[in-house]
């Protein structure tokens, strides 16, 4: 066995990482999901701005966090690039969401707290982000290539 790729063991960040962007896409495919099944019903009931935006930013969100999952899990260094992009995207999202598009008068209520535990949370992620990029484990990773 002449591998010279040699695996270090996950740290505790990275685990971290993997399982906060598996929650958001894990919540992003059953909100896609609930969309597709529920479409008659949300009709119906005159949700705005409708099922099919529902499922369109669950999809386009899944599929974001997905890539995101795959590439941390297989230490890419775009995985971590992209799960950047995603956490960002999604946050933007959230707030834009909140303030432009939902019509409900309580899209708004507990905002402070929404606010501060959002920037945390991104800090925090940015803190994780740093601490795994700068661990070196996804630089030699992708770096290594197989010699014929």
């Amino acid at each position: 066995m002449s591998s010279s790729i040699v695996r270090s063991r996950r740290g505790r960040w990275g685990w971290v990482l993997l399982l906060g962007l598996f929650w958001l896409t894990l919540t992003q495919v059953l909100r896609f999901l609930q969309a597709i099944i529920l479409w008659d019903w949300l009709a119906r009931i005159g949700v705005w701005p409708g099922p099919a935006y529902l499922a369109l930013t669950g999809l386009v969100f899944a599929l974001l966090g997905g890539v995101a999952v795959l590439g941390v899990w297989r230490r890419r260094v775009w995985g971590l690039y992209l799960s950047g992009i995603t956490l960002v995207g999604w946050s933007a999202w959230n707030w834009a969401d909140r303030l432009w598009v939902a019509v409900s008068p309580t899209a708004l209520e507990n905002w402070p707290f929404s606010l501060g535990l959002n920037g945390l949370l991104l800090v925090a992620f940015f803190f994780i982000l740093h601490h795994e990029s700068a661990s070196g484990a996804y630089e030699k990773h992708t770096s290594s290539r197989r010699r014929n």
